[in-house]
C-alpha cells in the first residue's frame, strides 16, 4: 500500500482554506484543484454545472467520490438594522449557534459590483 504524503495534505489543506469559496462562488476552488488532479493522472472536465469531473485515464467509473468546493457553513442574506448579520444555514452547521460559540464573516468579491458573504463557526 502506497505511503500518504501527510506534509503534502496539510499543505493542500491548507491551502484550500485559505480560498476564498463562498456557497455559489467555487471557481476559484476548481482553478486551484483541476490542475493538480491533471497532474495526478486523472482525467479531468468541468461540466456545464462547473463541477469538477475526475476520472482515471481509460478505467470506466466504477465508484464516486464527492465533495463540495464551496464553502458549507452559513450565507450571509443581510445586514439588519442592529448592525448584526441574518444569516441562511447552509449544510450541517446551524446558525441558531453563530452567537453563542462565535463564529467569523468574510466577504470575497463575487465579480465586478459584487460581494459575497460567508460565515463559519
Amino acid at each position: 500500500m502506497p505511503t500518504i504524503d501527510t506534509d503534502g495534505l496539510v499543505a493542500d489543506l491548507m491551502a484550500m482554506l485559505a480560498i476564498p469559496s463562498p456557497s455559489l462562488h467555487a471557481q476559484p476552488m476548481v482553478d486551484w484543484l483541476a490542475p493538480r488532479l491533471e497532474a495526478a493522472g486523472l482525467e479531468v472536465a468541468t461540466t456545464a454545472r462547473g463541477d469538477l469531473h475526475a476520472q482515471r485515464k481509460g478505467d470506466a467509473p466504477r465508484r464516486a467520490i464527492t465533495a463540495h468546493l464551496d464553502t458549507l457553513g452559513a450565507m450571509v442574506v443581510r445586514r439588519r438594522d442592529d448592525g448584526r448579520l441574518a444569516v441562511r444555514p447552509i449544510g450541517h452547521w446551524n446558525a441558531r449557534f453563530a452567537g453563542r460559540w462565535g463564529s467569523r464573516a468574510a466577504a470575497c468579491s463575487a465579480g465586478p459590483g459584487m460581494t459575497a458573504w460567508q460565515c463559519m463557526p
